[in-house]
């Protein structure tokens, strides 16, 4: 993985979290439900308020599928590019090279499969999954992302470490928020956090 690949990974997580930031900004600033006036009847309420929630669910799906392509765009990416790595490293009979790349496929694995789930979640019935399974994937992701970085401890004294330690910052509360995310049943502020982490 060179330069490039970093550059590329982590403007890219920055542009989803941005992007994360922005739809959950959006979603709490249009509510669910609208206040009728006191004139109208009964049905139209209904019918206005069932509209609202329709198009608040939609908008919703829209930002969380695209979010979705992303992560799975990025996982594939960074799954390729660790598959290349590591077979380069075989080529040259580097057996250290070679196994460096492993964990770092192993956590794309797990947002892709986060990604994919969520995506055949939202645009087709075929698997009909809950956001807690979906967030238990994604705790489950950031949970072994953390213990990548946390047990990468080559040097106490060098400097690569503060640069490790810094990363456990916001992993942690995307790890934290998840959590709480779980048992939560309106999660918008949780995801604008995951989205700042």
């Amino acid at each position: 993985m060179g330069l490039f690949s970093y550059c590329f990974g982590g403007g890219s997580l920055v542009l989803i979290g941005a992007w994360e930031t922005i739809s959950a900004a959006y979603t709490h600033l249009n509510p669910t439900s609208s206040t009728p006036h006191p004139n109208t009847t009964t049905t139209i309420t209904t019918t206005s308020t069932a509209r609202t929630r329709r198009r608040r669910t939609s908008s919703a799906k829209t930002f969380s599928t695209i979010t979705s392509i992303a992560v799975a765009f990025l996982s594939f990416l960074t799954i390729i590019d660790s598959s290349i790595s590591s077979l380069n490293a075989s080529r040259y009979h580097d057996r250290v090279g070679a196994a460096l790349q492993l964990p770092t496929i192993a956590v794309s694995s797990i947002f892709l499969l986060y990604a994919l789930a969520a995506l055949l979640s939202n645009l087709t019935h075929f698997l009909p999954l809950p956001p807690s399974i979906l967030n238990l994937i994604a705790l489950f992701g950031f949970g072994q992302e953390f213990l990548l970085f946390y047990l990468q401890r080559k040097d106490p004294d060098g400097i690569e470490n503060r640069y490790f330690d810094l990363l456990l910052v916001p992993i942690s509360i995307c790890v934290g928020s998840t959590l709480v995310e779980l048992g939560t049943p309106d999660p918008n502020f949780l995801v604008w956090v995951v989205g700042w982490g």
